[in-house]
């Protein structure tokens, strides 16, 4: 009986290892070996993760490496199964992406919906984040949502991402001075927390600040394949007239997900940029 106990226990605890495995592999940038980790992880049909966070990060890395029609219909049994906020935000930005419009919009004014329904519900952080993405989505105007997210960040101040997100609303306002705080204080919550150092980056390059530098080095010394860097490093070799160069930043990126629509639309302008100076 022990041993059949020790046994089971050694298993629980294997599993345990590869999931978080295949989330330090993702957070280092090595995207398909994750990816091949985590569809171990299912495979063994035991975790200690939960089943819908389990399949959503197996949805988001699938995205990652450019198996994007496979992340989406994964996403839709997702959503499916489990219509949370949460998942019907990342299906929602698949299909954006995918540029299927008429689900984009479908799902959105589903939601648009059940939006006060939705709200009457004592939803976590993580969903009332979602709640707010849903309605940038929706075409929000930008103060009320950024309202929304300071509401949030009050009820709870130690959850990154909704420092993160209100940074985002900022950016995309050009608000680079709000911008740039919301993201360094979600990095002084969670100082390894990419997105945040990516958005940080963004938003000096933006405002010509000389720190953007020192971002984008401690950016890369976690993740050296952030996709985000690649492109930032690109557009500034592009900007610098070094097209074989800006080139080199993207088809590493490509090489990783061949379907980024951005690095693809970026290697055309350096393919010209090289043909004006050649």
């Amino acid at each position: 009986m022990h041993t059949r106990l020790l046994v089971s226990t050694l298993l629980l605890f294997a599993v345990a290892v590869q999931a978080q495995d295949y989330r330090a592999l993702w957070q280092r940038g090595e995207y398909a070996r994750a990816v091949e980790e985590v569809e171990r992880v299912i495979e063994a049909g035991d975790s200690d993760v939960r089943v819908s966070v389990l399949y959503g990060d197996y949805a988001d890395l699938l995205f990652a490496v450019g198996r994007v029609d496979e992340a989406i219909v994964l996403s839709e049994n997702i959503v499916s199964n489990y219509p949370l906020p949460s998942h019907i935000v990342r299906l929602t930005s698949f299909y954006h992406y995918r540029g299927r419009r008429a689900e984009y919009r479908e799902l959105l004014d589903l939601i648009g919906r059940q939006m006060e329904r939705l709200r009457s519900y004592r939803l976590d952080e993580e969903e009332q984040l979602a709640i707010g993405q849903l309605l940038e989505m929706q075409g929000e105007d930008p103060q009320a949502l950024l309202a929304y997210y300071e509401r949030l960040m009050d009820e709870y101040p130690a959850y990154a991402p909704l420092r993160v997100a209100a940074g985002d609303v900022a950016l995309a306002r050009r608000s680079f001075a709000v911008a740039a705080r919301h993201y360094g204080q979600a990095l002084e919550l969670a100082g390894e927390y990419q997105r945040a150092l990516a958005g940080l980056t963004e938003a000096y390059r933006a405002s010509g600040d000389p720190r953007e530098s020192d971002a984008l080095e401690r950016l890369r010394g976690f993740n050296p394949h952030h996709p985000r860097l690649r492109l930032l490093n690109a557009e500034r070799l592009l900007d610098l007239g070094e097209a074989d160069a800006g080139l080199a930043e993207l088809d590493s990126l490509l090489a990783i997900n061949p379907q980024h629509t951005r690095a693809l639309a970026l290697k055309g302008a350096a393919f010209f940029l090289q043909d004006e100076h050649g």
